[in-house]
């Protein structure tokens, strides 16, 4: 008995040491950053959509995610799990590392879609730091070797109906016979009816704005036609998909009887600034799909406010025109915005808002443009806002009499000129002021004398 509780005690402390040894190997080092899910970030296919009938072959699918400029994501995708994922290329309005939106075509490089179900996946991979966070999203797309409209608008292959199996048809009244024989209902299945895909689409999208403002709106119409005769196509079915940086936007519709679809919708007030993507999907029975995309930009508005020192100034004074600038959504201010201003046609010059939003400029008036109006016109830019424009005005006072008689005795003249005969001068002396002037032109002592012919007088310059 001693010697079994001696053997149990053996064992024990060799578990025990065994256990301490294990915890001193491991214990003390960090464990490598580990892929773990996070919540908060999103990633989604946009298109195709879920369950979609797609043709075999190349396929080119559009994704969104919450990468924004702060993060550092990239997105990957993959088909039917086949290893390595292949990197997506990144379509966001800030460049090409922002997966805010993205894309990527599955080609034979990787791997094309095949006859059946295809699954594809996405994955957004973001780090911070040193930990590495996932988030996935797939779907199923069907792929499809010869696409008819019967295939294109199931959703299943098949529908069952007892022990027959029925294909579906575009008419819900053509695809099955029923017929009553002693009381008991069958089905008969009909002979499928192909309607075979020989024409072709032609579309075109147009937007009614290249550049908006966040709080504007914006449109655009999409027009199909046959590739062949140029007829306009009605009744073709239209999905609209595009994303504002914050939401998708899926909008279908249906073009009229001159083959258009018109669109109108907000730009979201706090949209990114940047470039956007449209992307149009047409398609008609017995037509192949077509699609077509168009860009835009969203840009921000600017609030300039512009001052003058005077409204009034006189000849010869200064004149001053300040300029604020702001965001007009925000009513932040913005420094490094370009001013250039052009004063009547005859000054220009150009400067910077400073970290206040301010710039400002000094100049001084002639002293000969008395009584004239003067206009200031003022550019304004700045990356990634529109343009603005903007013109002051002001007038000029009385002009100083440069030119003229000098009526002021403060005012000396240096030099007087006057009309005098050619002969009989004399002078005046102040002691004897008639002295040898018996009926003489009398012409003051210590005076300048020019003689000149009979003349009016000439202006004095003061």
């Amino acid at each position: 008995m001693k010697s079994l509780i001696f053997i149990l005690l053996i064992l024990s402390f060799t578990v025990f040491i065994s256990a301490s040894v294990s915890y001193g190997a491991t214990g003390g080092q960090g464990l490598a950053p580990q892929s773990k899910i996070d919540n908060t970030l999103g990633i989604k296919i946009i298109s195709p959509t879920h369950d979609k009938k797609v043709p075999v072959g190349d396929l080119t699918i559009l994704g969104t995610s919450t990468d924004n400029e702060n993060m550092n994501c990239t997105v990957y995708v993959d088909w039917n799990n086949l290893k390595p994922f292949q990197k997506a290329i990144a379509t966001g309005p800030y460049g090409k590392n922002d997966y805010s939106s993205w894309t990527f075509t599955y080609t034979e490089s990787y791997h094309k879609l095949t006859n059946g179900t295809n699954n594809l996946t996405s994955k957004l991979e973001c780090q911070k730091g040193g930990t590495v966070t996932t988030k996935w999203n797939s779907i199923n797309v069907t792929g499809i070797a010869s696409a008819t409209p019967a295939q294109l608008l199931s959703k299943n292959t098949y529908n069952f109906v007892g022990n027959s199996k029925i294909l579906p048809q575009l008419s819900s009244g053509i695809n099955k016979v029923m017929t009553k024989d002693s009381s008991e209902m069958t089905v008969k299945p009909l002979t499928p009816v192909l309607v075979p895909v020989v024409q072709t689409l032609l579309t075109n999208v147009k937007l009614a704005k290249p550049v908006v403002n966040p709080g504007d709106s914006q449109s655009l119409i999409v027009k199909a036609v046959d590739a062949k005769t140029f007829k306009q196509i009605s009744g073709a079915n239209v999905q609209i998909r595009m994303t504002d940086g914050f939401r998708n936007i899926e909008h279908p519709g249906v073009t009229d009887s001159n083959g258009l679809y018109n669109y109108t919708w907000t730009i979201d007030p706090t949209s990114k600034f940047g470039a956007y993507k449209i992307v149009s999907n047409v398609s008609k029975p017995g037509y192949t799909s077509s699609a077509h995309d168009a860009n835009f930009q969203v840009q921000g508005q600017l609030l300039v406010q512009v001052n003058l020192a005077k409204p009034v100034v006189n000849p010869g004074d200064s004149q001053q025109v300040s300029v604020s600038v702001l965001d007009s959504q925000t009513k932040q201010k913005i420094s490094g915005a370009k001013v250039i201003g052009n004063i009547s046609g005859s000054r220009k010059f150009m400067s910077s808002t400073d970290n206040n939003g301010m710039a400002s400029y000094s100049w001084n008036i002639s002293p000969v443009s008395g009584k004239n109006n003067f206009s200031v016109t003022l550019d304004v830019s700045q990356n990634g806002y529109s343009s603005l424009s903007r013109a002051v005005a002001f007038k000029a006072g009385d002009p100083i009499h440069l030119l003229g008689p000098v009526e002021d005795d403060s005012i000396k003249p240096q030099a007087k000129t006057h009309a005098v005969p050619n002969k009989d001068q004399c002078t005046v002396s102040q002691f004897d002021p008639l002295s040898n002037c018996k009926g003489k032109v009398m012409v003051p002592i210590n005076k300048a004398v020019t003689e000149l012919e009979e003349s009016p007088s000439a202006q004095i310059f003061g």
